[in-house]
């Protein structure tokens, strides 16, 4: 808002230095396009960095999904970069974590020893044994509402929908690479400090939630992923060489 607040005024003051107005279409051609700044500026999606990548659909979803694991979603017209970044700071652990909605299998009862009766004069029964560690999950709640926010898509929304994100990933994965390779510190850092990790991060949850709750999109998806990694990389390079030759 305030870059269109100042580009109207820098234009209507390069407008008085030139004379004023002179006729009726330069006027109403000046109100239209202040009145296109205005509304411009006061338009909540602006501030969002988007293109044409994600359909509607899959904006949502992408919205939904990644704000309920913690991450954000933009994109650079620099670079003509789609990517994911941390909103909120999260535990090392809690990255480090494995993701599954696999039901983990109940392990096999294990019959109890048969209690030795207490010998008078001697110890009073058998130690009594120590409880099992409860095992804390800490991506628990993160995974349920990661589940609730794409349950509503079927199958076939899914699968265009993940390879979009898994193009995004597998981008991301070469660019930090990349930027390593050629020692351009500064965008490697940024590459490495938050749209690397955030990608993986959101990646675990995506495959993990498709793998064991959408088998046909699944098996449909593993068919195709490696020609949206190889796309990705492709793509990367193509812009490198145009950007060298010019």
């Amino acid at each position: 808002m305030r870059n269109s607040a100042f580009l109207l005024k820098e234009m209507v003051s390069r407008f008085r230095r030139r004379g004023g107005v002179r006729g009726a279409a330069p006027l109403a051609a000046l109100l239209i396009l202040s009145a296109a700044l205005l509304a411009a500026a006061g338009c909540k999606g602006l501030p969002i960095k988007m293109n044409s990548f994600y359909t509607e659909s899959e904006f949502e979803m992408v919205e939904k999904s990644a704000g309920s694991i913690g991450l954000g979603f933009g994109y650079d017209s620099r670079g003509d970069i789609n990517y994911f970044f941390f909103k909120q700071a999260l535990d090392k652990n809690l990255l480090d974590s494995q993701i599954s909605y696999k039901v983990p299998e109940a392990a096999p009862a294990v019959p109890e020893e048969p209690k030795e009766p207490s010998k008078k004069g001697g110890k009073k029964g058998a130690a009594a044994k120590a409880e099992p560690e409860v095992v804390q999950d800490p991506a628990a709640a993160y995974r349920g509402a990661f589940a609730e926010a794409l349950a509503s898509y079927d199958d076939r929304a899914l699968f265009y929908y993940y390879m979009k994100a898994y193009y995004v990933y597998e981008m991301t994965i070469y660019m930090t690479d990349y930027y390593k390779r050629h020692k351009n510190w500064r965008l490697y850092n940024q590459f490495r400090l938050d749209y690397h990790p955030a990608a993986v991060w959101y990646m675990k949850f995506l495959d993990a939630y498709v793998e064991t709750n959408r088998p046909a999109a699944f098996q449909e998806i593993v068919q195709q992923k490696d020609d949206a990694k190889r796309d990705a990389i492709l793509e990367f390079q193509k812009r490198i060489t145009i950007t060298d030759e010019y």
